[in-house]
């Protein structure tokens, strides 16, 4: 069975003279799960750019390039890595990453090209890459002949299993490659590849619970599969399940904060929740203005009270809302039976004296459609929400060009940017709608927003 890649901080990755395949899958496996660590590797690849660019003998310009491309490789940006490697694609360990790369986008003929420069004597890995390398050239039943030999001396290899899955797949051989899947995983409950595969065939076939159980498999592992996860988002929007699809698309880009499908999907999901919690903001104000509508006339009243009522103008619940305990008191008349009277009233309806007055009713009235209840302040802030609010802007430790932009605009503390809005941010000099949503994104989790425009 393979072993399961410890992971390699860039530092390490840095450090080493020479390089082997597994330098490069246990970096892939770091960066996958540590985005600090991925922000390191993205600035020290820039680095690496220009010191081959830079270099004055071809030794240095190899050694350089091979790390780019490795490094490039562990990012996800194959097209990059790719034309980082084609500058040492002599050495055994570039041609191997060269192939995955020539893999991953799709060029089967130069990724068995480089694979084979690359393979040892019996390389399993090797191999099963070039079988992958066959199956997307179309013949996936060569590639099955090919896995059946590797079968006699690898059986027990977890990437057989799924490899075989993709290929029966091809051939539309779908249970049997279900079978290869989940024996995949059955040997390494870690092949991330084998439970996505079962997931998006489940979810083909319309079996969306056990598609959807495939994919959190995926969400269990160390490391981030974006695939998986974006498509579990994705089903959990289908169900109405905004936030769990929110969640999903922040592990995305909190592995890589540049995965655009990620960003895309992440602002429509949130779009799709305010939506959703706007409707449902309106249908509460307006069962909450219906019963505050409801005039006291239509209780069981003592004449006494209802007497007392009149003289003192109250004539709806929301009228009751507005009063205190002590004003209905001080009237004439009106003792603690009454009283009494009126806030059972009151509780039976979910309602009580004062109300209005204690959550900071300003205008004199209730509010009662979206567009109020959205302007509706209280005239107090909590002493928890004031702490909250004075809490300096380092904080959110923001990037330099974010903390740049703040300078400018004099901001010393969240509450100092929950005042802004979007437009204000955006019109300081570089900085763009990424650098917004990550300020969005900080501010959340401390349960604030910025001011809408």
């Amino acid at each position: 069975m393979t072993t399961t890649l410890e992971g390699m901080s860039v530092e390490t990755f840095m450090s080493k003279d020479e390089l082997v395949r597994d330098d490069g899958k246990a970096l892939r496996r770091t960066v996958a799960v540590d985005v600090e660590e991925r922000k390191k590797l993205t600035a020290i690849a820039a680095e690496l750019a220009e010191t081959a660019k830079r270099a004055r003998t071809s030794e240095t310009v190899r050694d350089a390039s091979l790390k780019l491309g490795v490094a490039l490789w562990a990012l996800g940006r194959d097209t990059d890595a790719a034309e980082a490697l084609q500058e040492v694609k002599t050495r055994k360990e570039a041609a191997y990453f060269l192939g995955l790369c020539y893999l991953s986008l799709r060029r089967p003929d130069e990724a068995a090209e480089c694979l084979r420069r690359a393979a040892g004597t019996d390389d399993f890995d090797v191999t099963i890459h070039l079988v992958d390398a066959r199956r997307q050239k179309g013949e996936a039943a060569e590639a099955i002949q090919e896995l059946e030999k590797l079968a006699e001396k690898h059986s027990n290899e977890p990437l057989l299993h799924y490899e075989l899955g993709r290929c029966l797949d091809d051939i539309g051989e779908y249970e049997s490659a279900l079978n290869s899947y989940e024996r995949a995983l059955e040997l390494d409950p870690n092949c991330v590849e084998a439970a996505f595969r079962l997931g998006y065939c489940n979810e083909l076939r319309g079996n969306d619970d056990e598609a959807m159980k495939n994919y959190e498999k995926c969400l269990e592992q160390p490391a981030v599969y974006p695939n998986a996860v974006i498509n579990l988002g994705v089903m959990y929007e289908e169900r109405g399940e905004y936030e769990k699809a929110i969640q999903c698309y922040r592990i995305v880009l909190g592995a890589d904060f540049q995965n655009a499908r990620a960003q895309l999907y992440l602002k429509d999901a949130v779009g799709a929740l305010n939506m959703y919690y706007d409707e449902e903001k309106e249908r509460l104000a307006d069962r909450r203005s219906a019963v505050l509508d409801i005039p006291v006339t239509d209780f069981e009243l003592s004449v006494r009270s209802r007497n007392c009522l009149e003289k003192m103008n109250i004539r709806t619940l929301g009228d009751l809302t507005r009063v205190t305990e002590p004003q209905l008191l001080s009237f004439k008349n009106f003792g603690e039976t009454s009283l009494n009277e009126i806030k059972q009233i009151m509780a039976s309806k979910g309602l009580r004296l004062g109300q209005a007055i204690e959550e900071g009713e300003e205008s004199g009235q209730w509010p009662s459609t979206r567009a109020e209840l959205e302007a509706f302040q209280p005239k107090a802030v909590s002493a928890g929400m004031e702490d909250l609010l004075s809490r300096p802007i380092d904080d959110l430790q923001l990037s330099a060009r974010g903390a740049k932009c703040m300078e400018k605009l004099n901001v010393r503390t969240l509450g100092d940017l929950a005042q802004k809005t979007e437009a204000d941010l955006l019109g300081c000099k570089n900085f763009g709608q990424t650098s917004v949503n990550q300020i969005k994104e900080k501010l959340a989790k401390f349960g604030l927003k910025l001011r809408e425009a």
